[in-house]
């Protein structure tokens, strides 16, 4: 049986673990582990601030969120959300999907997975940062759990007082084998081989 615990942000597999995307690429050097130079409390304010910008996007989505329920602090990314998916052709194929490979005991849980006017894509709400490499991660477990083949990473870009700004990104193979020796290694260290 499939379990993902949303507080520990850990995945499992008839209690065999698996490592998720962020615990991933912490692990192997690929992330910097914010717990470890942002203060908590202001991790904890980010975190929830961007746990409700995602139901927001996900309500939106589905065509179930009501602009008059939204916290009026919040509206301008309701709105910078429906600008996104309006001016490039959002149709959603899998919002907030949890995807699995259980060769590899790998799992993650994308923001969205679209047709676009760009393609196939593989779409990441976000506030702060980037995520090339975890949106890269999403995709080759979306070509595995799905079997889909993704085009383009598209890295949204949400500010409270302006224009969002959208990050394209074609994925690499150089990339990917990256992540691929990332899994292996610690894969590796953990007695999975």
């Amino acid at each position: 049986m499939r379990n993902f615990d949303p507080l520990t942000h850990k995945y499992s597999v008839d209690g065999l673990p698996y490592v998720g995307v962020n615990e991933l690429l912490i692990a192997e050097g690929l992330k910097i582990d914010l717990k470890k130079v942002v203060p908590q409390e202001a991790l904890e304010a980010g975190w929830d601030k961007g746990k409700t910008i995602h139901k927001i996007a996900q309500l939106t989505l589905k065509g179930t969120l009501d602009k008059k329920s939204v916290d009026p602090a919040l509206t301008p990314y309701y709105d910078e959300i429906r600008h996104f998916t309006q001016e490039y052709g959002v149709s959603p194929v899998h919002i907030e999907a949890q995807m699995w490979d259980d060769d590899k005991l790998f799992a993650g849980q994308t923001d969205l997975i679209a047709k676009t006017n760009k393609g196939l894509a593989v779409v990441d709400w976000l506030i702060s940062g980037e995520k090339y490499l975890q949106m890269l991660c999403y995709k080759m477990l979306a070509k595995k759990f799905f079997g889909l083949e993704i085009e383009t990473l598209i890295s949204v870009q949400l500010f409270e007082d302006k224009p969002y700004k959208p990050l394209f990104y074609k994925p690499q193979r150089k990339d990917e084998l990256l992540i691929m020796s990332a899994l292996n290694l610690y894969n590796y260290k953990k007695g999975r081989y």
